[in-house]
């Protein structure tokens, strides 16, 4: 089995019926997946989401992503001293439409800069590419863990 195909089965398990090993995704893969949220808290709860959304395309998480992720603009506005703190509404807005526009980038990007959605106005580039680096660092985080977990030697995709 492949390091990529070992780190695709730890992301995407989530539910579990019996314990023994398989071929494919298996219960071991979730009590990894758990460990890894337990051991690591909260922002990795999140981190596992974006990585998972962004490797399967699941979106069924979407929504909690979203507004973590607004949560964490509003206080990183706060915090930063940009005039006039986003409003919750708009938050929402920025981080639902640059979790869409991270996700439709696929499992594999580049890392190559794209250009904002359209529906971001200018004025909110800023936060998007914020929130852009924020998603980048959580599906760095998980992959750097596997691959401390895993071995030294895991390709990283």
């Amino acid at each position: 089995m492949t390091a990529t195909a070992l780190r695709e089965r730890i992301a995407t398990s989530t539910s579990s019926r019996n314990l023994a090993h398989q071929q494919g995704a298996c219960d071991a893969d979730v009590l990894m997946s758990a460990a890894f949220i337990a051991r690591h808290g909260p922002r990795a709860l999140v981190a596992m989401a974006v990585y998972r959304m962004r490797l399967t395309g699941d979106r069924s998480e979407f929504e909690l992503v979203a507004e973590t992720a607004a949560a964490w603009l509003i206080r990183h506005t706060a915090k930063e001293g940009h005039r006039g703190r986003l409003s919750t509404p708009s938050a929402n807005h920025i981080a639902a439409h640059t979790l869409d526009w991270y996700l439709s980038a696929g499992p594999h990007h580049d890392g190559a800069e794209r250009a904002p959605p359209a529906d971001i106005l200018p004025i909110h580039v800023k936060h998007l590419r914020w929130l852009e680096a924020e998603f980048n660092g959580l599906c760095g985080f998980v992959m750097g863990e596997f691959a401390k977990r895993l071995g030294r030697d895991m390709e990283l995709a």
